[in-house]
């Protein structure tokens, strides 16, 4: 297809009819349906399914017949979550890019659809999976592909300076900037199409972003099929040339476009590592470097934000620096379930009969976002009633330990909070994490309540930028909160103002159980100067502290394991 034959491409023509319903009619996601029974297991108690049947929770894809705990309440999560209101005010004041890294299930997608819901934009993400995570297209993840299988060429040493060398940076280049570019035209193409019905339909602009992120979200549920990915495919086999395609598109797209996400980024910052280079020549840099490049290039007027566990500032900021002058902003203040107040105001709105005991589940669960949603989706799907097997469950899964009188869920899907792998450091040769979380020269710990999080300030816990405005993560952090030990906080006050420096902090219960039971001794008063000692034998930096001290870390929340929440 030749560029000026481009007009709307007849795939999206033939779409158009189920667009234009999609637009015209109220935006109504499949509900939820809670049942009686769970898997043949008793499920939902008979005197909530009135309340649940009211909150027209979103059903899951796929046909997992699961609460959509992360749609829920989509645009609207000041009713969830009464200082989120503020928090959104926060990430989007301003004219700089926004960088969006933290630990999983802290919270960071869910604030990009919220701001896509207030603000026009584009959705994109790296990590497409119709069970861990079923939102958005395949159409980046089709294009990583296509660029690992075509064999990109590795490049030579960088201190060879040769025209060898830059030739090849051109050609991966090039290669990757006309396959992504099919994926940025294909989302201008479709945007232009329901721009225009929302306007022959004079549909509210509030309700008109809502409807196009959903679409960008479920695009083969409102469409019966993935039409990015389709059309990304259509292009592939022609000489057209995306690329070229954006500007005039742009210019004519019928919205005023304010963002451009960019999700699970840290996928793209794994692959082709040794393909490209920053713009010095002096570093190597992987496939992030250059989707950020090209989006910055093609998307001059718009802000991007770069979501994801793991994605390096230099490395953004390099590559954000090919389009206009603009600032790179790191924003940690996610929110978390940090006090018993805000996680009950939070399960009360679903336990309406008051079933579960908040204190016992803030005790081991306080922190992130997706780990008590998880709760409250096993909880839906088992009743209320089954809080405490659904807890244990979860603890379960996340530590490997439990008590001997616990009844396991066999249905609970949930990854371990730290594999084995990442505790020993055999897991792409990182260093052992527990040696980092402890070893480390200056360290304090607040385990004053069995409720409190493990915080642990560093010498350096973060770098400043050049111009003194923004901080980093130094690189320990950076490390930890990436395999999912620790997550960025905002930092604690400090004689009545706060530290421009974030802080990192483990989920304390559940982390201290999993460091405590690694060394696969029996937990006991008797036992936990032996099971630290084996600590210290493992870990070299460990070998100065005394068993004591590390047992005063790893002891007190394992020895919930025993007690647990028994009234």
């Amino acid at each position: 297809m030749d560029a000026e034959e481009l007009v709307i491409p007849q795939r999206v023509l033939d779409a158009k009819d189920k667009i234009e319903t999609f637009v015209r009619e109220p935006l109504v996601l499949p509900s939820w349906v809670p049942k009686r029974t769970w898997d043949e297991r008793p499920g939902c108690d008979e005197d909530d399914m009135a309340h649940l049947t009211n909150l027209h929770i979103p059903v899951q894809t796929y046909g997992q017949d699961r609460p959509d705990m992360l749609l829920y309440q989509l645009g609207e999560l000041h009713t969830l979550d009464p200082a989120f209101s503020d928090r959104l005010h926060d990430f989007v004041e301003g004219d700089d890019h926004l960088l969006l890294v933290n630990q999983s299930g802290t919270g960071k997608t869910r604030l990009v659809f919220e701001t896509l819901c207030h603000h026009w934009g584009l959705y994109l993400t790296c990590a497409q999976d119709i069970n861990l995570n079923p939102y958005g297209s395949h159409d980046i993840t089709a294009v990583m592909s296509e660029l690992n299988w075509n064999h990109m060429p590795k490049l030579p040493r960088l201190s060879n300076r040769s025209s060898k060398l830059k030739a090849v940076v051109h050609t991966n280049q090039m290669t990757t900037r006309l396959a992504f570019a099919r994926v940025l035209l294909a989302r201008l193409v479709v945007l232009k199409v329901f721009s225009q019905l929302v306007q022959s339909h004079s549909v509210p602009d509030a309700d008109a972003r809502k409807k196009w992120l959903v679409l960008q979200l479920r695009p083969s549920d409102i469409l019966e099929r993935d039409v990015f990915l389709d059309l990304v495919h259509d292009w592939e086999s022609s000489n057209f040339d995306a690329w070229l395609e954006i500007p005039r598109f742009m210019r004519n797209i019928g919205v005023l476009l304010e963002f451009v996400a960019l999700d699970e980024a840290q996928m793209a910052g794994r692959a082709l590592a040794r393909c490209f280079t920053t713009s010095d020549r002096k570093s190597y840099r992987p496939l992030l470097g250059e989707f950020v490049q090209i989006l910055a290039v093609a998307f001059p007027s718009q802000r991007l934000i770069i979501s994801g566990v793991e994605a390096d500032y230099k490395l953004v900021s390099d590559a954000a620096s090919a389009g206009p002058s603009r600032a790179v902003r790191h924003f940690y203040a996610l929110g978390a379930f940090d006090s018993l107040a805000r996680l009950s105001e939070y399960i009360r709105h679903f336990d309406s009969s008051g079933k579960v005991q908040c204190e016992a589940l803030f005790s081991w669960l306080r922190g992130r976002h997706r780990i008590v949603a998880v709760f409250v989706m096993y909880s839906l799907l088992a009743g209320f009633s089954n809080w405490r097997q659904v807890l244990e469950t979860i603890v379960y899964t996340l530590t490997g330990q439990k008590q001997e009188s616990w009844t396991i869920l066999p249905d609970v899907q949930l990854a371990r909070l730290l594999p084995n792998e990442r505790l020993e450091g055999t897991l792409h040769g990182h260093t052992s994490l527990l040696s980092n979380a402890f070893g480390r020269a200056s360290f304090r710990v607040w385990l004053a309540s069995t409720t409190s999080d493990i915080c642990l300030r560093h010498p350096r816990t973060s770098t400043r930028s050049v111009d003194g405005s923004s901080t980093r993560p130094c690189d320990v952090e950076r490390r930890e909160v990436r395999l999912g030990a620790e997550r960025f906080c905002p930092a604690q006050l400090n004689h009545g103002r706060a530290s421009h420096l974030p802080e990192s902090s483990a989920l304390a219960s559940c982390f201290a159980v999993l460091l405590h039971s690694w060394p696969r001794q029996q937990t006991g008063p008797r036992r936990v100067p032996g099971s630290c000692e084996a600590v210290c034998r493992r870990c070299r930096a460990l070998r100065g502290h005394g068993a004591r001290s590390v047992a005063h870390v790893t002891w007190r929340p394992a020895k919930r394991l025993r007690t647990s929440y028994t009234s």
